[in-house]
């Protein structure tokens, strides 16, 4: 009986270490997968933040392009905005109000009329005023004729 007993118990060891084997070799797998989904989430998470780093940093360079473009004389953004716009366009007049809208403020919104219509005679531009017309009132600005001279 004691054979046979023997017999039993190393075949019920046998089937227990194989399935505990198994076991362990599903339980490796399970965490070779959920490494390598880890892994994925990591990287995923990276990719996430190294955008949201660009746009922080493309948000920072125009900032920063904006905070120094305020600080150039308002004379000389007036001067690259006029350069943009075709003499036949400067001929025609030139509204206060649409250069104003297309130029920032030093501190806050756009630049002030009175300082943008100096910076406009420093350039050699007229004030006209105009009364006629169905809209009224309307003053604008032109660039100065070397034979206009008054």
């Amino acid at each position: 009986m004691s054979a046979m007993f023997q017999a039993m118990r190393s075949s019920v060891f046998k089937i227990s270490d194989e399935a505990q084997g198994e076991s362990q070799q599903e339980q490796r797998q399970e965490q070779r997968q959920m490494s390598a989904y880890i892994q994925e989430l990591t990287a995923a998470v990276e990719r996430k933040n190294a955008e949201q780093q660009k746009l922080r940093d493309e948000e920072a360079r125009a900032n920063a392009q904006a905070a120094r473009e305020r600080l150039v004389p308002l004379e000389q953004r007036v001067a690259r905005l006029l350069a943009t716009i075709p003499p036949q366009v400067q001929h025609e007049g030139l509204s206060l109000a649409v250069l104003q809208a297309s130029l920032r403020g030093r501190w806050r919104g756009t630049c002030h009329p009175g300082e943008l219509g100096d910076a406009l005679r420093k350039l050699n531009f007229e004030r006209r005023r105009r009364w006629h017309g169905a809209g009224g009132f309307q003053a604008l600005w032109f660039p100065i004729q070397k034979g206009d001279a008054k």
